[in-house]
């Protein structure tokens, strides 16, 4: 498997909160086969909320990254590689769009009222990097962050072709369809 596989078998192991091994992972050739694998961990008997499926305790921290990392790409258009828990915020809310923007961050991830970053005679105001925004979501929402209810066969096929189209930048495949032959992921 190359990088491209491999970046979207690292999201499927974050977004679910599993581990898969590499004999898990080697027929992993069409979305399909993802779906059924994921599938079949995440609808066992063991932990969903707040625990990795696997046994292992399960990162909120991480999760919480994952979430303020998304919420600010979807707003400010930032890649989400460039957003790192170091992060200044000034850096991806700055400029004439900065208040709409943070707008619409506040809206995908609830943290209460909170100011937006802005420097004002040399002094930052509001939260100053990205690891804030995590603590203050961790601490605030924690429901935010866990699944309550198990995982159907549906909402893991919607989250799998998700992270799929995410990495690829694909809008449109079939579940069948080959990754390395069809969809060109190496």
């Amino acid at each position: 498997m190359g990088l491209d596989g491999i970046e979207i078998v690292m999201s499927v192991e974050e977004e679910f909160g599993i581990s898969l091994s590499d004999a898990e992972v080697e027929p992993l050739n069409t979305p399909r086969k993802i779906i059924d694998l994921v599938y079949s961990k995440v609808s066992s008997d063991l932990p969903v909320c707040g625990q990795k499926l696997v046994g292992e305790p399960f990162s909120m921290s991480r999760r919480a990254f994952k979430r303020v990392q998304s919420a600010i790409s979807d707003s400010t258009g930032t890649q989400k590689k460039e957003i790192q828990l170091d992060t200044r915020l000034l850096e991806l809310f700055g400029g004439a769009r900065r208040r709409k923007s943070w707008r619409n961050f506040q809206r995908l991830i609830p943290l209460g009222f909170l100011v937006a970053p802005c420097s004002l005679f040399g002094r930052e105001f509001g939260p100053k990097t990205v690891s804030e925004l995590v603590r203050r979501l961790e601490a605030r929402n924690p429901t935010f962050l866990t699944r309550k209810e198990a995982w159907t066969r549906g909402d893991v096929a919607e989250l799998v072709r998700h992270i799929i189209r995410e990495q690829t930048g694909l809008s449109t495949f079939s579940d069948d369809d080959e990754l390395v032959r069809d969809l060109g992921i190496d």
